[in-house]
């Protein structure tokens, strides 16, 4: 299948998406109510624009929702450098709402220390984490210190430590109530009505927006009926983490 990606495309498309609920205006931050599920971009999407482009593209989505990847902040900037880069990302009217995925699978305080230090003077509220069974007891108590949120990421079936959703609750059903969930794979309404989930569900669009052909009719009612979710794993390569 041939593909093609570029700024335009990926705008228009996540563009479309985002206009099917409610999104304006920065100032809307496209939910009225606390409780609505809100929009937003993880900007591993934006992977290959700069920090300063990604932000443009971002405000031509109109969501101020925003979950770094360290393509946008990188994990070795100096402190001063972490503020600057999350100054810029705010001055532009953007909510940092979390970053990562951050893997997380070295057992040991000063590993585990540099990401949440990271994540603090990033301003990052929420850690969006692919860790090991081992080392979430480790996690808990730096998210307690911290007081910063702390989501495992289900990568799939190719995950060896947490495949779905499920494998995830089992782990955190009885840790701190700051420490949670990532899900990706599951229906927005499902995401919202399982506990315990702390972070955002990652979902990517029904939209093949690296198609040049469009997307069959019979697929679109399809992929419709999942709610955003791609009809196939193999739909668009690199089909990890979306950021929609």
């Amino acid at each position: 299948m041939d593909y093609a990606f570029n700024r335009r495309t990926f705008i228009t498309a996540a563009g479309a998406l985002l206009s099917l609920k409610g999104a304006t205006a920065f100032s809307g931050a496209n939910s009225a109510h606390s409780s609505d599920i809100k929009l937003g971009v993880a900007s591993y999407s934006l992977r290959k624009l700069s920090r300063a482009q990604a932000i443009a593209a971002l405000k031509e989505l109109k969501t101020p929702y925003l979950n770094i990847k360290e393509f946008h902040l990188l994990y070795n900037s100096a402190p001063p450098d972490l503020a600057a880069g999350r100054r810029e990302f705010e001055d532009a009217g953007l909510k940092i709402v979390g970053g990562g995925t951050i893997s997380l699978k070295e057992d040991s305080d000063a590993d585990v220390r540099k990401y949440f230090e990271y994540a603090k003077q990033s301003g990052m509220p929420l850690m969006v984490i692919a860790p090991t069974q081992q080392t979430m007891p480790r996690i808990e108590r730096f998210v307690k210190e911290y007081n910063i949120k702390a989501a495992i990421h289900n990568h799939g079936p190719e995950d060896k430590f947490f495949p779905a959703p499920q494998d995830a609750m089992k782990v955190v059903k009885n840790m701190d109530p700051r420490v949670g969930t990532n899900r990706r794979g599951c229906r927005p309404i499902d995401c919202r009505s399982r506990p315990p989930l702390v972070g955002h569900a990652h979902q990517r669009p029904a939209i093949a927006v690296r198609q040049r052909q469009p997307m069959p009719r019979w697929r679109r009612r399809h992929a419709g009926r999942r709610n955003f979710q791609a009809a196939e794993e193999d739909e668009i390569p690199g089909h990890g983490q979306s950021g929609i």
